[in-house]
């Protein structure tokens, strides 16, 4: 669906902004694991 694939899209995006704006591996991957999860 057109919905789900924007969805996977933007999530894409927002983990790999949150890699350039904090490098810090914890705080990425927690941030990638509640915008995944929420």
């Amino acid at each position: 669906m057109r919905l789900w694939e924007t969805w996977l899209l933007w999530s894409f995006f927002i983990c790999s902004w949150i890699v350039v704006s904090a490098p810090d591996i914890t705080h990425y991957a927690y941030s990638c694991s509640l915008y995944h999860f929420l």
